[in-house]
């Protein structure tokens, strides 16, 4: 999805008609993102707070306008998707070519975002089975603040997502799962993945496919980040398999690098326990970052 003229229309807005009250939008049932994750769906989420703090530049967008928008925002979570998978399909997946849908959670006033839509230039108002939005030109996006504290947006069918993440939401990520990747600084759930995003694995489509969920995040401490993860496989067997791949493709890092693996501590990082696969406060590297990053802007769209 290209970075498009809404948020900029939704900037200026914001910029010249701050409110003095607070718009926010608490989800009573947990987190907005609990009601994505359908099958073969692959969630993203950013804590947009934790991240201005620990880590500024995987907000890093080269607009001042876009900044103020992301200035006021708590959260953006992002779901990618296909209509249908192929074994043609490119692997890591080709994010262009897929589905985005999300939201930007924050300091929004309703009426002034879709107003400031209204007024655009760029944007159509359209209304669909009773639901209201607006689109670009090309009718390559669709956005509206549905509630005062969201924004929605997708290039695929607004009315479709409103109706799945806000008017009859279903959870699809369990409470504890979703703590995992919510309390973090940003965080990734799939469950019975098709194919996966580029993350610095080097996991063959074969093993991912073979995954009931996975739950990948990123937590910060005292200025070091660290990733974890909880993948569940399809049997006890694919999660050793997985594990042992995990971990040799450590080691062979760590000697290419001219360094000598600590096993002790790569059996405390890396663990199979029964049919899930755990990674532990494994320490990410300035590359390793800057990996996790750009398939996060990627993910969004250049949102973020």
């Amino acid at each position: 999805m290209k970075k498009h003229h809404l948020f900029l229309a939704i900037a200026v807005l914001l910029t010249a008609l701050l409110a003095s009250c607070t718009n926010t939008h608490v989800f009573e049932d947990g987190y907005y993102f609990q009601a994505m994750g359908e099958e073969a769906e692959i969630v993203v989420t950013v804590d947009t707070q934790k991240a201005r703090a620990a880590r500024p530049s995987i907000l890093g967008v080269d607009d001042s306008l876009l900044t103020s928008l992301l200035d006021r925002s708590t959260r953006v979570s992002v779901s990618l998707s296909k209509d249908e998978y192929s074994e043609d399909d490119p692997y890591p997946a080709d994010i262009s070519s897929m589905n985005v849908s999300g939201a930007v959670e924050g300091d929004y006033s309703k009426f002034m975002i879709n107003t400031g839509l209204g007024f655009s230039k760029e944007f159509s108002k359209v209304k669909e089975d009773g639901v209201k939005f607006y689109t670009d030109k090309e009718n390559s996006i669709e956005v509206a603040s549905p509630t005062s504290g969201v924004i929605l947006f997708t290039n695929d069918s607004y009315p479709e997502l409103y109706d799945r993440t806000i008017k009859n939401r279903v959870i699809n990520i369990s409470a504890e799962k979703a703590a995992l990747i919510g309390e973090s600084v940003m965080g990734l759930y799939v469950r019975s993945p098709r194919t996966m995003i580029q993350l610095g694995f080097e996991i063959p489509l074969t093993v991912i496919v073979q995954m009931s969920d996975a739950v990948m995040y990123v937590v910060e401490k005292e200025g070091v980040f660290y990733l974890n993860a909880d993948i569940t496989m399809k049997s006890d067997s694919l999660a050793k398999t997985l594990n042992t791949l995990l971990r040799n493709q450590v080691v062979a890092e760590i000697k290419r690098n001219g360094g000598k693996p600590d096993f002790k501590v790569l059996g405390q990082q890396y663990m199979a326990d029964g049919d899930r696969v755990l990674i532990r406060d494994r320490e990410m590297s300035e590359s390793d970052l800057q990996a996790f990053e750009a398939q996060i802007k990627l993910a969004s769209g250049s949102l973020i």
